[in-house]
């Protein structure tokens, strides 16, 4: 029983770490038609094992949105391992980066 708590730990350890490591920052604006079509794609990842979301607004969070050279919204970056490996700006963006991350 003792091996099996063990093995169960380890797994949830792996799983947990492996989530942590790719963030997916989801730039938006309230304003923005274009963002209100990508969040059923953005609510799908967050739901999904894959990745951890960041919602961000840009008009609020200037200094992030300039880090990541943000040009309009809304533009999803996967970033893993703490760079940049994914990016996705429009509509379709969420549908997109769900696509890259199952890929791998």
């Amino acid at each position: 029983m003792k091996n099996y708590l063990i093995a169960i730990a380890l797994a949830l350890a792996v799983t947990s770490s492996a989530c942590a490591e790719t963030t997916v920052y989801a730039f938006k604006a309230f304003y923005c038609p274009f963002c209100w079509v990508a969040e059923p794609g953005i609510r799908k990842l967050e739901k999904s094992d894959l990745c951890t979301v960041k919602r961000v607004n840009a008009n609020i969070e200037r200094e992030l949105a300039k880090e990541y050279e943000i040009e309009g919204v809304p533009t999803l970056v996967v970033v893993e391992d703490g760079k940049e490996t994914f990016r996705s700006t429009g509509g379709n963006s969420a549908k997109e980066v769900l696509e890259y991350l199952e890929k791998k």
